[in-house]
């Protein structure tokens, strides 16, 4: 054989060879939690590869869990929800958390809630609404990788493309380059931590990304960033609502999962989520405070209209002790608040207290269930808790040496 020949051959079979190796390594490693073996202590336990493809490994995720209960939601369930909690009812476990970050209305409830039911054994779906979400109308849902994996399409038949995406992500998790990289830092976060990403198997996901920046630049970064963000919306908001007639944007959506559940016997609690004083200021500023009204009123009328006890609707929407945490001062990253990590973005602690709420009744001055009988008075007590809470920041701006005590405490204080 002559050299040159010689030469390719070898070079042909080594890199053969460094590509099985690789190849093996990633199915091994698992990154996305595309397949379904056992993860290995000490070796792939973590898995931080997945902060950019929850969408990918969710799909497969949710397939292999089969729940009885399914969470779903954007980023704030995502994060704040945790299916392995000792609050949900025995009945009801186990449970998926199907929150996925940067998901619409749409993706969340058209998509997530068929995919959940067509595992085989859903009978529960709890939802984590947020308030922008229903500010300005979803765009069309597009057709892409995302819903490609699923058992569905978005007319409710089969999806017949499935089987060739999954191929494609089976080459994306075993034969390319970022495979590879993401197989790596899957291996050195063996040690797990706090501030290693992680997405368990029943979809619960770590909150490292707000702690690792939390630590580095402190939580008044946090709030800045977010607060920005929300005020740069606001004139969209405002465009999209001055016109606007009827159900607030996306309510037809809400109907549409009322019908699936009522129709495929599935109980469905919304819950409309907390958020820190700081976003609802925003809110209440740019003038928006009566749509939010309106929404806990649609939401309400959404439920009396379904006439079943299966469909029942939560706010977490107020002013109070676990809304109103003093932001620390800029340049403070020592301080940690307890119950949010930005004011959209509360922490797993009270997620766990919002879901006590609603399935175990306490604590029963947090929160209440939305209906048409007392929707009413429960517009006019957070509007109560908004004035009160505008006054105190007023009085505090103005004597900024004298101890603030917020309204909440005030009010404790006074009932012992």
């Amino acid at each position: 054989m002559p050299r040159q020949s010689r030469f390719l051959l070898i070079w042909s079979v080594a890199l053969l060879v460094i590509l099985v190796l690789a190849a093996g390594f990633n199915a091994v490693i698992n990154p996305y939690e595309l397949f379904a073996w056992q993860r290995i202590p000490g070796l792939n336990e973590y898995k931080p590869g997945t902060r950019n493809h929850v969408a990918l490994a969710k799909a497969y995720q949710v397939e292999r869990a089969r729940p009885v209960t399914v969470i779903l939601g954007t980023s704030r369930a995502y994060l704040a929800m945790d299916a392995a909690s000792p609050v949900w009812p025995e009945a009801d476990r186990p449970v998926y958390n199907y929150g996925t970050p940067g998901s619409n209305m749409s993706e969340v409830l058209f998509r997530e809630l068929r995919q959940a039911w067509g595992t085989g054994r859903l009978r529960h779906a709890v939802a984590i609404l947020d308030v922008p979400a229903f500010l300005a109308p979803d765009p069309p849902l597009s057709r892409g990788p995302d819903q490609r994996r699923l058992l569905f399409l978005d007319d409710g038949g089969p999806n017949p493309d499935r089987r060739a995406q999954y191929l494609n992500d089976a080459f994306l998790s075993v034969l390319t380059m970022g495979a590879l990289v993401d197989s790596v830092s899957t291996v050195l976060a063996r040690k797990g931590g706090d501030t290693v990403l992680d997405l368990r198997p029943d979809g619960t996901a770590t909150a490292a990304d707000f702690i690792n920046v939390a630590r580095a630049e402190g939580m008044n970064a946090l709030f800045t960033q977010k607060d920005e963000y929300d005020l740069s919306r606001i004139a969209g908001f405002k465009r999209v609502l001055a016109d606007w007639h009827g159900p607030m944007p996306n309510m037809g959506i809400l109907r549409d999962m009322i019908q699936f559940c009522l129709k495929h016997d599935v109980t469905l609690t919304l819950i409309l989520g907390s958020s820190h004083a700081d976003q609802m200021e925003i809110y209440r500023q740019a003038g928006l405070w009566p749509y939010i009204e309106q929404l806990k009123m649609d939401l309400a009328k959404l439920v009396a209209d379904a006439h079943s006890d299966s469909i029942t609707a939560w706010d977490f929407v107020e002013y109070g002790p676990y809304t109103t945490e003093p932001v620390p001062p800029r340049g403070d990253k020592v301080t940690r608040l307890k119950w949010f990590w930005e004011p959209v973005h509360f922490q797993r602690a009270l997620g766990e207290i919002m879901l006590q709420r609603v399935f175990h009744g306490r604590p029963a001055d947090f929160g209440a269930p939305l209906t048409v009988a007392t929707v009413e008075a429960r517009n006019q007590l957070v509007r109560d808790q908004q004035r009160a809470f505008v006054g105190w920041r007023l009085a505090c701006e103005d004597n900024r040496e004298a101890r603030c005590t917020p309204p909440h405490e005030v009010a404790a204080e006074a009932s012992r």
